[in-house]
């Protein structure tokens, strides 16, 4: 967002190449400034919203907590790894049974 802006911006004013470094883009917007700033913002706002949305879905389909299930003879529960997900580790309870020792 901020290169094609400061590109356009570079082309269309007159101000001083030092007010137009990097370092200088927190300034207040010029008149001149602010269609620009709009346009960029409006091409670029589509893009972003999908993004966001493909994120949001493969969270959910991700981090599914996977069906709890129970052995009614223990008391003893531990979790186990199953799986290892793209950057996640998924989880499941398991009951384990109880040995007797002789």
């Amino acid at each position: 967002l901020l290169p094609g802006i400061y590109k356009k911006l570079s082309k269309q004013s007159n101000l001083k190449k030092s007010q137009l470094k990097k370092d200088n883009l927190n300034r207040y917007l010029i008149d001149e400034d602010i269609p620009t700033a709009h346009e960029h913002t409006k091409k670029l706002s589509t893009p972003l919203v999908i993004r966001e949305m493909k994120i949001k879905t493969s969270m959910t389909f991700h981090c599914k907590p996977i069906r709890v299930y129970k052995i009614k003879e223990t008391e003893y529960k531990c979790w186990k790894e199953i799986e290892r997900a793209v950057g996640t580790l998924i989880h499941r309870w398991r009951v384990l049974k109880m040995v007797q020792s002789l």
